[in-house]
């Protein structure tokens, strides 16, 4: 099995972007997770060299270049070590650390690959088999590995509430991004993630108008738009407000499954709620 950890390959650390370990009371590393990504290319993806001459390989790739405008990291080398005290829990947290890195990392999707044997600790966390693709016998014919992917705007239905509750609590306390990647992740709030954030689209920016054409298609989406009614009710209190509405820039409250009209301040004289963005969600309220 050492052979998987691809040692002399990663041992300088130029093909990792993110390393996340956990310690012992005593200082000893107990466990951990490597990331690498945002990619920029799909050869980047190690998933592709265990699909290697096997028939879903074209369907793997095509899966990673799908998703590479809006960021995936690829999470490898998931470890943690026996005989600790509450190993169970420890191995809890890192399932759910995937979806942690592609958070600290700028990007809205990570991936991996896992053995059919703990595939109901990833799904547990987000994570979903891509449709199509066949398992592969890796990294022997012992295993079959399936192809797993968790989108940060968009958790399963079957994910537990405990889980939920643990991951909003952990991004709480995460690291900020360090590199945001596309149009609709930049202003994603990379800077301010957490479960209540809102990620920042805009209608005249090609790649954000696709986002927002499939979340308005999406049934389980609330879509929440009073600029209108802000804008009038602005114009009868305040001197000086400007009549009409700048359309086309809403935010996404992707645990919330929330679509909310946000009206650019400059609408207006002053925004009645100010925020470091100059952009104000007018459906901030509703979510409380």
């Amino acid at each position: 099995m050492t052979g998987v950890l691809e040692l002399d390959s990663v041992r300088e650390g130029h093909s990792t972007s993110l390393f996340l370990a956990a310690f012992s009371p005593a200082g000893d590393v107990v466990g951990g997770l490597r990331a690498q990504g945002p990619s920029s290319d799909v050869d980047e993806a190690h998933a592709l060299a265990e699909w290697d001459r096997e028939p879903g390989r074209s369907l793997v790739r095509a899966a990673i270049e799908d998703r590479l405008r809006y960021g995936v990291v690829e999470s490898k080398t998931v470890w943690v070590a026996r005989d600790i005290p509450d190993r169970r829990e420890l191995v809890a947290c890192f399932a759910r650390a995937p979806m942690h890195a592609s958070m600290i990392l700028g990007a809205r999707y990570a991936f991996g690959t896992a053995g059919a044997q703990v595939l109901p600790m990833w799904t547990s966390t987000g994570a979903v088999a891509t449709d199509g693709v066949t398992t592969v016998g890796y990294p022997d014919a012992r295993y079959r590995t399936h192809l797993l992917w968790w989108d940060r705007w968009t958790l399963p239905d079957t994910v537990p509430e405990g889980v939920r509750r643990a991951l909003d609590l952990e991004a709480a306390q995460a690291p900020v991004a360090r590199r945001p990647v596309g149009r609709g992740v930049t202003r994603a709030g990379a800077e301010d993630d957490g479960p209540s954030r809102a990620v920042l689209l805009e209608e005249t920016v090609a790649e954000d108008a696709e986002v927002l054409r499939d979340l308005r298609a999406d049934p389980a989406v609330a879509v929440v738009d009073r600029r209108e009614a802000q804008q009038a009710d602005l114009a009868a209190t305040r001197v000086g407000a400007r009549p009409g509405v700048r359309g086309g820039r809403w935010a996404y409250y992707p645990r919330r499954r929330g679509l909310v009209g946000v009206r650019s301040t400059a609408t207006a004289t002053r925004s009645p709620r100010p925020s470091r963005t100059g952009w104000v969600a007018s459906g901030s309220g509703w979510w409380g």
